[in-house]
Formats: C-alpha cells, sequence, structure tokens
C-alpha cells in the first residue's frame, strides 16, 4: 500500500512517468502507468482552468 500511494504521489505531483518507473525498478513505464496511473478529479479542474487561460490568450 505505501508504494502504491508513494507511486501515485509522484505521478500526482506530475513527476515524469520515466522516473516514477525507474524509482519503482519498473522494465517498462506501461507497467507503471497501468498500475498507479489514476483520475484525480481535482486535477481534471486544474487542466480546464489552463486551457481556459491559453484559449483566453488568442482572443485578448
Amino acid at each position: 500500500m505505501l508504494r502504491h500511494t508513494c507511486a501515485s504521489l509522484l505521478i500526482r505531483q506530475n513527476t515524469p512517468i520515466t522516473t516514477v518507473s525507474q524509482i519503482l525498478g519498473h522494465s517498462d513505464v506501461q507497467i507503471t502507468l497501468k498500475t498507479y496511473a489514476h483520475f484525480f478529479v481535482e486535477d481534471s479542474f486544474e487542466a480546464m482552468e489552463k486551457l481556459s487561460q491559453y484559449v483566453e490568450s488568442f482572443t485578448e
């Protein structure tokens, strides 16, 4: 459980997946993504806000 939490938090902090995979000792990043990557609702709000700001920069 500690390993899973660590990996998920690293991913949530935007640590490159290749780095997380290396830390965990995986031979392939796909293993890391399939096992530890999760959807966080807060991240979608942040992503949409960034997109909105980006689009607005073209209309100013």
